[in-house]
């Protein structure tokens, strides 16, 4: 078990990395091919780590119902470039 932690600290740690290597522009590019940006896909890891391990269980998540509903599975970004108050929301969690 203490093995999984670790790794989940790493996969955290990049992407940390990720967040603080791009500009706003950047987290909001979708490239060619691709259905999501960066931003959206480090925000659906925090989401779905709370569904699978809280909401599975009926346990409370610590995310906002709308933070859940924007980044859960099956959504898109709408498109609009973050703001510095979104990109520390997903930073912090």
């Amino acid at each position: 078990m203490k093995e999984v932690f670790a790794l989940y600290r790493k996969l955290r740690e990049r992407q940390l990395k990720l967040l603080n290597s791009f500009t706003p522009e950047e987290l909001a590019t979708i490239p060619a091919g691709f259905k999501n940006n960066i931003l959206w896909n480090i925000a659906h890891c925090v989401v779905t780590q709370q569904l699978y391990c809280y909401a599975n269980s009926d346990l409370p998540t610590y995310l906002s119902d709308d933070f859940i509903a924007k980044y859960r599975k099956g959504t898109v970004p709408d498109g609009h470039i973050p703001t510095a108050a979104e990109i520390e929301e997903v930073r912090s969690l």
